[in-house]
């Protein structure tokens, strides 16, 4: 894959997760849940605070994949443009 078709998949993928719809019923309520979950000092068990420290990694762990979608698509428009030269 050439990285114009890079550029054409990360640019289709980056304005799906810009759109209303995704922030709405998708990164809305992931950044409600994160500041709905319990603090490591409100936890009554280890095994409470295992289950939260969990959640809140494997929702941090979206939030980044969403991120870097973003920054590889900064970083494929400048490959494009500095090749064009």
């Amino acid at each position: 894959m050439n990285a114009k078709q890079e550029f054409e998949e990360l640019l289709d993928m980056r304005s799906k997760i810009q759109s209303p719809v995704f922030q709405k019923y998708i990164v809305k309520p992931i950044y409600e849940e994160m500041d709905k979950l319990k603090s490591a000092y409100d936890c009554d068990s280890l095994r409470e605070l295992h289950t939260i420290k969990g959640k809140k990694q494997g929702l941090k762990f979206f939030i980044e994949i969403l991120k870097q979608i973003d920054k590889e698509y900064a970083n494929k428009l400048y490959e494009i443009e500095n090749s064009d030269e």
